[in-house]
Order: structure tokens, then sequence, then C-alpha cells
């Protein structure tokens, strides 16, 4: 074998609890992550030489993305010398919170780990994923899970009953570094204001059984909070509308995800959200984007 294709979800996070910056430089997280089906496709080819060609892929340089640099660690950690053709067909946005480049590192890890028939060593390739990104470890694990640490730690917990959801990826991106520096920021000036208590993103994420238990209510009766709703609803003041606007197609339940900049609606039918996708498209957003998607039970897919 010397071709392999991957399919990769985007995530959504259920909750975000946010503490504060840690001695490593890092943040302690605590979150539900969920694998949705808007994917990502990825073709990995043994070529000859030892150069590693990416096409398709126009975020960023491509010795820059997160696909270089699993690819380059994997091959280096395996001491295996060959060249790499890699195709992407990309449908996760960057700079939304669904975890796009996390997943494409996953998927190149397991897909290489597949082609060269390494004996599929979970922890091991975790703790690969875990040296290109916090949130890697996730798409190599089942969906969903709660995560904690850095977003490195995960635990696998039962998956409610089907629900569909609609995300909604504003004309805006917002990069994790400025989301966590305008959090902090956020957080400094309103603590010296008399009485400030932030809101807390601690429902449903003590540990695992909780978020378990938690996730198991009716989707109306969730209190799961996102730490970075404060600063971003603040500092884009068009979350407000878009949240108003989900909840009035029949979102029961509207959170940003991760660090943003995405905004999803879930919808306890599994096909209102594309009832709500129409709704959506007929008052024409200007510069919107929308996804409306179901969760997956594997983050992915080895074709």
């Amino acid at each position: 074998m010397d071709r392999i294709e991957i399919e990769v979800g985007a995530k959504i996070n259920i909750g975000l609890s946010v503490g504060e910056r840690e001695a490593n430089g890092y943040h302690s997280l605590r979150s539900i992550f969920y694998a949705v089906d808007l994917l990502d496709r990825i073709e990995l080819q043994i070529a000859g030489g030892n150069s590693i060609e990416i096409e398709g892929f126009t975020e960023c340089p491509a010795k820059d993305s997160t696909i270089f640099k699993a690819a380059r660690l994997f091959l280096e950690k395996h001491r295996i010398s060959t060249g790499l053709r890699i195709r992407v067909r990309k449908q996760i946005p960057s700079q939304a919170g669904l975890g796009g480049g996390s997943a494409d590192a996953a998927a190149i890890l397991a897909g290489l780990n597949h082609l060269f028939g390494i004996a599929p060593e979970t922890t091991s390739l975790i703790c690969l994923g875990a040296e290109i990104g916090s949130d890697v470890p996730f798409f190599l694990s089942d969906s969903p899970a709660f995560i904690t640490g850095r977003g490195e730690r995960v635990e696998p917990i039962h998956a409610r009953e089907p629900f569909s959801a609609l995300i909604v990826k504003p004309p805006f991106g917002v990069s994790t570094r400025e989301a966590f520096a305008g959090l902090v920021l956020h957080r400094a000036i309103k603590a010296k204001f008399a009485g400030y208590s932030p809101t807390s993103a601690s429902w449903g994420l003590a540990d695992a059984r909780s978020a378990e238990e938690a996730l198991s209510l009716p989707i109306g009766q969730w209190a799961f909070y996102n730490d970075f709703s404060d600063y971003l609803f603040e500092t884009f003041p068009i979350y407000k509308n878009l949240e108003k606007a989900l909840k009035d197609s029949g979102a029961a339940y509207v959170s940003i995800s991760g660090s943003g900049s995405c905004i999803y609606g879930i919808f306890v039918g599994p096909d209102q959200a594309l009832d709500a996708l129409r709704d959506f498209s007929a008052k024409t957003i200007s510069g919107m984007a929308l996804y409306a998607i179901k969760p997956l039970e594997r983050t992915l897919c080895l074709g």
C-alpha cells in the first residue's frame, strides 16, 4: 500500500472553562469535545525523494501548517526516509474554534501510521499528537470526550441521543493566541470593578462523570458556558444578533465553539438544523458561512 485517504471531522466545544495561566505558560481547560460531520479530506501518497509536497492547502505557507509538522514529526520519530505527496480538500474553516488544524494533524498521523504498517499504539500516537497541538489527541480518540489539562487529556464519555446543529462562521476569524490574550485582558479590566463576578463555566465540567450526566439532560436544560463568550460578545457585537437569530430559529442551546469565531445552535431534532439553515439563507446574512451538521461517533475514517 502506498496511498490512503482519510476523512476527519471538526469539533465543537460544549462548555469551556478556562483557568488562570499556569507556570508552563498554558491555561488549564475543561470542556466537552464533540466531533461533527464537517469534514476535511486528505490523501496521502508515498513519493520518491524525501520532500513533503502539499497540494490544496492555502491557509498559510505549507511548511507552517500542522499537516507538514505532523508528517515531518512522524517520519523523524520512526526514522523513515521517504517523500510524501499530500492532497487536501478542506471544509473546516480556520480561526473558527472548530479544531481544523488539529484535525488535519491527527489525520496525517493516523494515515501515516496505517500506511507504514506501524502497530497502532494509540497512546504513543496521542503523545506524538500532543507535541503538535493541544487538541490533536482528541482527534485520535473517540467522541465525545471530556477534555482537561491544556486540552491534551482525553476521557471518552457516552454520547447523548442524536441532535443536529447549525454552525455560523462570521466574516472574520479569531486566532487562538489573540483570544487568550483578549480574555486575560478582559478579566483584568473587569476585576477592577467592585462587585464584578465573571460567569462561571464550571457547570457540568467538574469531571468526566458530571460532564456525562450534564450532557444527558434535555438540551434546553443545559447550563454549559464558554469562558470566551464575555470577551467575544463585548468585542464583536454581531454575536448578540447571531445568538438571537439562532434561538429564534429554534435552537435549544447556543454557544461559541472554542475560542471563536464560530457560534452554533443545537437543535433537538436530527433534521431541524437544515430548516434553520434555510431560514438563515433566506435572510441573506452577508459574509456568513453556514454549516448544518450532525455528531460523529468517530473523529477519523481511514479509507
